[in-house]
């Protein structure tokens, strides 16, 4: 049974398994439209971020929680972690937030195999976060293995992987 909004976590799965770990950005609520929650009922291990306090609600998951700015966290207090972590996503609101979260990501030195990032094209937001996350990833050697995925019709958010 699938958690998230658009079944992202069983897509995690099926290519990765059981066992692996994630990084969750824009993470909210622990059980409610969440991208992890399935991935630790099997096994996985990994920190969840948002900007809001939902710490007395994350306290029922075995994920660290980390209240934190995702553009002004510093993704090097992560050096514990895989220096390629199984998964990242991504998905916090604002126009350009994003892609500018995502930069900052990479450039702190994490890497991953599977992404899902969003980036609310129907909202007009095509120059501004999907063009730009397409070419930093293309550069960075990932592979659009979906584009645009819809929620009720609406482009909102794609899924890389560099396997």
């Amino acid at each position: 049974m699938s958690y998230s909004q658009c079944r992202q976590d069983m897509f995690v799965l099926s290519l990765i398994g059981d066992g692996g770990t994630f990084l969750d950005v824009g993470c909210r609520e622990p059980k409610f439209l969440n991208n992890t929650l399935l991935l630790e009922e099997n096994g996985w291990t990994g920190v969840s971020i948002d900007i809001n306090d939902y710490s007395n609600q994350w306290e029922e998951r075995n994920t660290l929680f980390i209240q934190a700015d995702a553009l002004k966290f510093d993704y090097k207090e992560l050096s514990w972690m895989p220096t390629v972590i199984d998964y990242l996503s991504l998905d916090i609101e604002g126009e350009g937030l994003r892609y500018n979260a995502l930069l900052k990501i990479i450039v702190d030195g994490l890497s991953f195999r599977v992404i899902t990032i969003e980036h609310d094209a129907y909202c007009g937001y095509d120059l501004t976060e999907r063009r730009p996350q397409r070419e930093l990833l293309n550069r960075m050697g990932y592979t659009l293995i979906k584009p645009d995925v819809k929620n009720d019709g609406f482009e909102f958010e794609d899924w890389w992987i560099k396997l």
